[in-house]
């Protein structure tokens, strides 16, 4: 079982909250299906360079404090 959240930097807390207590975590960035009303709907993420580098950015941060597996959607 692994628990799956999606958003970027702002879920470091949490992600390093449950790698502490030895619970699996995939990070998902980009396109995330579960928020696209939030964003209007379904949008291509990352496409311009300084949006993808946030993205890769994000990622690196989010493996850093725990995360197991990292998803990236454009």
């Amino acid at each position: 079982m692994m628990i799956k959240l999606e958003g970027g930097a702002g879920q470091l807390a949490i992600v390093q909250h449950l790698a502490r207590h030895d619970i699996p975590v995939c990070a998902h960035l980009g396109l995330k299906p579960q928020s696209v009303h939030k964003i209007g709907g379904f949008r291509v993420q990352g496409r311009e360079p300084e949006a993808a580098q946030k993205m890769v950015d994000a990622a690196k941060r989010l493996q850093d404090v725990g995360a197991d597996l990292v998803s990236m959607k454009g």
